[in-house]
């Protein structure tokens, strides 16, 4: 029996669905990277002063004795020991990685899931062919989202600003052409 257009339609809208969560699913997880990436930098630079600072102030102690030097010196060393566990203990390198890893994974996901849309808008394939690779893009993003890290609020905000207000996932045309050898160009609408 042939699919009527309604099928391939509510196929259409099912997949639609799904392609704008794994979008956002993998812009999350690229956001959340950033954060840690932005984190461990900055609790970096900072322990990388407060050492200095530290280190400064005990040498100065050599050439003067006040206790306020020692007292902030030693309070710096402290500080510093502390950041230098803190960024030992979470290992943002692993948490980077991780996210970096999902986000790709979620990509792989979208991508199938363009290719399915474009075989659905065609419809040159049957419509049960269409319906069962899309239950097994569906599977996939299941198990994806089951083992995927945690994220935080923060990470959603910022995956909405790129998604939203920077176009983050927009590609023009023009931008698609400087990587293509003029023969594969397409002509920009103005």
């Amino acid at each position: 029996m042939a699919a009527t257009l309604t099928e391939y339609d509510a196929l259409e809208d099912c997949a639609r669905n799904i392609f704008g969560r794994v979008m956002w699913s993998h812009k999350i997880q690229e956001k959340q990277a950033d954060i840690y990436l932005d984190e461990s930098r900055g609790l970096a630079i900072c322990s990388i002063v407060l050492s200095s600072v530290a280190s400064c102030g005990l040498i100065a102690t050599l050439f003067a004795d006040p206790y306020w030097l020692k007292l902030v010196s030693t309070l710096m060393s402290c500080i510093s020991t502390i950041l230098i566990a803190v960024i030992k203990r979470f290992d943002f390198e692993k948490l980077i990685q991780n996210h970096r890893e999902f986000a790709t994974r979620y990509l792989a996901v979208k991508d199938q899931l363009m290719l399915l849309l474009y075989q659905i808008r065609l419809h040159d394939k049957d419509c049960d062919f269409l319906e069962e690779e899309l239950r097994s893009l569906v599977s996939k993003v299941t198990e994806i989202n089951s083992i995927a890290p945690q994220t935080t609020n923060c990470a959603v905000s910022l995956a909405s600003a790129a998604l939203h207000k920077h176009k983050d996932d927009d590609i023009t045309d023009e931008e698609i052409n400087n990587g293509l050898p003029p023969s594969l160009r397409k002509e920009c609408k103005k």
